[in-house]
C-alpha cells in the first residue's frame, strides 16, 4: 500500500499534458495509489478535474511554536511590508514591482523588506530603480527561517503576489506570527485567507494588488494578531 501527496502545481506539470491529456506517468500510479493527499482545496479540485480522482487535503504543516507573535511594541515609522519568494515570473515578482509603483503614486511612507532571490533577482533591482522605488525597498537575499522570522516580526503587513501557489507556506509562517496578509487569489492561500486574517486580490492585477496595499496602510492596525495566529493554529 502506498499514500501520494501532491504539494508542487499547477497539476500536472505542462511537460505531462498532451493535447489536454495527462500522461499515464501520472496517472497509473494515482490509480493505484491507496490515498491522494493534496495540500490545499484548490489542488485537489485540480487532480479531480484531471483525473477525475478524488484526494484528501492535508495541509503544509507550520511550526507555530518557532514562528510567533512579536512581544515588542510596533515602532513609529511608516507602512512596513514584507515578502519573501523566489524572484521569478510564477510568484508574481514583476507585477509586485508594477504594484509597488502604483502604491508610490498614492502613498508616499511605505517600505519594503524583499527576502528571496531567483532568475530575475537582478532585473527586478534594476526594474524598481527604473520605475523610481529607490529607497523604498530593501533587498535582502536568501533568509534563514531566523532571519524569516524577524522580517515576519518586524513588518506591518506581508505580500503575497504568486501567479499560482498550491499552498504558499510563506504566507501561513506570517498568519502564524499575526500577520494580516494581502496575497493573490492564486490557489492554495483562498484555504487559509480570509476578512479576518488579510485581503485576496485577483492574480496578475498590479492595480488591484496596490489599491489592497493602499487600504491595508490605513487598517493593518485594526486586525488582531491573536486572532489571525488563533485562525493559522486551528
Amino acid at each position: 500500500p502506498y499514500i501520494i501527496t501532491a504539494h508542487s502545481g499547477p497539476f500536472p506539470f505542462p511537460e505531462f499534458l498532451k493535447r489536454g491529456t495527462v500522461s499515464h506517468l501520472i496517472t497509473e500510479p494515482l490509480k493505484a495509489a491507496d490515498r491522494i493527499v493534496a495540500v490545499s482545496s484548490h489542488l485537489k479540485q485540480e487532480i479531480k478535474a484531471r483525473t477525475g480522482l478524488d484526494a484528501l487535503v492535508i495541509p503544509n504543516p507550520v511550526n507555530t511554536d518557532f514562528y510567533i507573535p512579536s512581544s515588542n511594541q510596533r515602532p513609529e515609522g511608516p507602512l512596513r511590508l514584507f515578502t519573501l519568494s523566489t524572484i521569478s515570473t510564477n510568484k508574481g515578482s514583476a507585477d509586485l514591482i508594477q504594484a509597488l509603483k502604483l502604491l508610490a503614486s498614492q502613498k508616499k511612507d511605505w517600505h519594503l523588506s524583499w527576502g528571496g532571490a531567483g532568475p530575475l533577482q537582478s532585473w527586478a533591482r534594476q526594474k524598481s530603480e527604473d520605475e523610481g522605488l529607490r529607497g523604498h525597498i530593501s533587498w535582502l537575499g536568501r533568509l534563514s527561517p531566523t532571519q524569516a522570522l524577524e522580517q515576519y516580526q518586524l513588518c506591518d503587513c506581508f505580500v503575497m503576489p504568486s501567479r499560482f501557489e498550491s499552498f504558499s507556506l510563506v504566507t501561513a509562517e506570517a498568519l502564524a506570527c499575526g500577520k494580516p496578509v494581502v496575497a493573490t487569489n492564486c490557489g492554495g492561500p483562498r484555504d487559509i485567507v480570509n476578512d479576518l486574517s488579510g485581503t485576496l486580490v485577483p492574480k496578475q492585477n498590479p492595480a488591484a494588488l496596490a489599491e489592497a496595499l493602499v487600504q491595508m496602510g490605513s487598517s493593518f492596525a485594526s486586525y488582531s494578531p491573536q486572532a489571525i495566529r488563533e485562525h493559522c493554529v486551528q
